[in-house]
């Protein structure tokens, strides 16, 4: 799959709600195509879902205790 295309499939699945599954596509943007300006978006996508997550799972630990 082409940069541009797993970049616009990666972002698709984020606004679908499948967060891992776009966390994976935006990995591979900045692991196969470091130089490009996806690989800058895709980081700071990653780096949104990652935080998101982390919130989630502190929400969901205090919930627990």
């Amino acid at each position: 799959m082409k940069c541009e295309k797993m970049f616009n499939k990666a972002c698709e699945e984020n606004m679908k709600g499948n967060y891992d599954k776009a966390y994976n596509l935006f990995s591979e943007v900045v692991y196969n195509y470091p130089d490009t300006i996806f690989a800058i978006y895709a980081n700071a996508e990653m780096t949104s879902l990652a935080a998101r997550s982390a919130e989630y799972c502190n929400v969901s630990l205090e919930a627990i205790a």
